[in-house]
């Protein structure tokens, strides 16, 4: 651990600021400011980054003088401060950096990086900020930080359950590996990739059966992996079909085998940076449809996408979206953090689900995988938007592009190609 000293003192003044202007953010970040000075790891900074952030707290709106009361208030209060608890988020990003040392960087994608034990260590610190503002009994911001340190030193739970994982996807699948390991996302050296977010929640909810349900889900790993992990025939997989976007750069990467993905896997073109692939999902388990697989099954791309569609509207039934309201109108956020999101801008019933809240014309963002972003159209509301969008595209985790789509009876058109 890598301590500093000095202008601690200077900073708490700063976040102070914040508690009265911001309280939630404000309280919480104060809490973990003296949290760290209580253990003797003080924050410093330079006086022209102090004077930087002195000058960030002037900026936020006088406006916000009570706390957040209640979940219904959280999302159009986060609208209304975005841009003070993004700063907020880069401030913590800075106090992890500086008290961590030289094992982290800041990666593509706005993330807080470390590499430990094999694995990659990630942590977001404008989410960071969010969830403390949403779960401010139980997340706070000290709390996320000294999980950290856990995850850090391997020893918090998340790199435990993970570790159990590995071992038995390792023990059970002979000549097969784990490569990348990226927060719960793991990268198997035949192609799979699993998201063990499902898993590690389920795992954390009923410890006691922890195990049966780790057995269960390499068990489904196994089944994929079995004849060189090929698909299934199409009747079994039409029902596990999913489309996500990419960006076109993901085209140009290799597979592992010096084929470029636009050659091996199976996609079609979207909207300038923006291209549609398949994914076939079982149980966190995900393998893109290759071109191999639509000769196997005598498929066609539309047939394909027919079923893909399909699925992604019957799993979006139900799903929540949350309204923010904000002085120039309102804007929907669809975060089901399933990998999904940015491609629900693909559904056709997308505009009678949200066209009651936002008007017969509207627009849509999809920043980020797990982001779709919907608001009323007009100059103000979109004057408000662009910037926080450009940021979410270009420093968010999963970043995809900042474009903006005008959502009307004509279908969905980039901004500024439609006609008025």
């Amino acid at each position: 651990m890598v301590f500093f000293s000095g202008n601690d003192d200077s900073v708490l003044r700063i976040v102070r600021k914040y508690k009265k202007l911001l309280p939630p953010v404000g309280y919480e970040l104060e809490n973990l400011c003296e949290e760290l000075k209580e253990k003797g790891e003080c924050i410093d900074f330079s006086e022209s980054s102090l004077a930087t952030l002195d000058g960030m707290v002037r900026d936020v709106a006088l406006g916000e003088s009570n706390a957040v009361k209640d979940s219904q208030e959280v999302h159009s209060f986060i609208f209304r401060n975005r841009e003070a608890i993004g700063r907020l988020g880069t401030f913590l990003g800075c106090i992890v950096i500086e008290n961590i040392g030289g094992r982290w960087q800041r990666e593509d994608g706005g993330l807080v990086v470390a590499k430990t034990g094999g694995a990659n260590v990630e942590f977001d610190p404008y989410q960071a900020v969010i969830r403390a503002i949403i779960d401010f009994r139980n997340e706070s911001l000290e709390s996320q930080y000294r999980r950290l340190g856990e995850e850090i030193r391997g020893r918090g739970p998340m790199a435990r359950f993970r570790r159990g994982v590995v071992e038995e996807i390792e023990r059970r699948i002979p000549g097969v590996k784990v490569g990348r390991i990226s927060g719960l996302e793991l990268w198997l050296t035949n192609g799979i990739k699993i998201n063990l977010q499902n898993l590690y929640a389920t795992c954390r909810r009923s410890p006691k059966s922890a195990g049966e349900a780790v057995g269960q889900f390499v068990g489904v790993v196994c089944s994929m992996e079995s004849a060189g992990a090929e698909m299934p025939g199409f009747e079994e997989a039409a029902g596990s079909l999913y489309p996500v976007l990419k960006t076109s750069a993901f085209l140009k990467r290799g597979l592992g085998d010096g084929e470029k993905v636009a050659q091996q896997l199976v996609w079609d073109e979207f909207h300038g940076v923006l291209v549609v692939c398949y994914v076939f999902e079982r149980d966190g388990c995900f393998r893109f449809v290759r071109n191999g697989d639509l000769e196997k099954w005598s498929a066609t791309v539309e047939k394909l996408h027919h079923h893909a569609i399909r699925n992604l509207e019957v799993c979006s039934l139900g799903l929540d979206h949350s309204i923010a309201s904000t002085r120039y109108g309102s804007v929907i956020v669809v975060n089901a953090n399933d990998g999904y999101d940015a491609a629900r801008i693909l559904l056709p019933g997308l505009r009678e689900r949200l066209s009651p809240h936002l008007g017969e014309s509207f627009v849509v963002a999809v920043p980020c995988r797990d982001l779709l972003v919907a608001f009323e159209r007009n100059d103000g509301l979109l004057s408000f938007m662009k910037r926080w969008i450009r940021d979410d595209a270009h420093m968010g985790a999963y970043g995809l592009t900042d474009a903006l789509f005008v959502c009307d009876g004509r279908g969905m058109t980039p901004l500024g190609e439609d006609v008025s």
